[in-house]
């Protein structure tokens, strides 16, 4: 009765009394793993997300030549000129 009570480890995961720590260690991987995934599509999302904010903001900036375009941009979004490709 005892080994098949349920108790909660450091990571709060829910295990079995009789459980080895093999298991308790392919599970702590396992989990580890499937959140490294989540968060490298998280990341994915993010970047394209940015790369199309961007790319909009590019599109609204006001027609004049390409260097006044980044001066625009550096100035509206708070970047410094020099690093968006001018040499202001």
């Amino acid at each position: 009765m005892v080994a098949e009570q349920k108790k909660q480890n450091k990571t709060g995961t829910r295990q079995r009394a009789g459980e080895s720590a093999e298991q308790r260690v392919a599970k702590d991987v396992h989990e580890r793993v499937r959140t490294a995934g989540l968060t490298r599509i998280a990341r994915a999302v993010m970047v394209v997300a940015m790369a199309a904010t961007v790319g909009t903001m590019a599109t609204m900036a006001p027609d004049a030549h390409a260097q006044y375009t980044t001066d625009w941009l550096a100035n509206t979004y708070g970047t410094i000129a020099a690093h968006v490709g001018n040499g202001a």
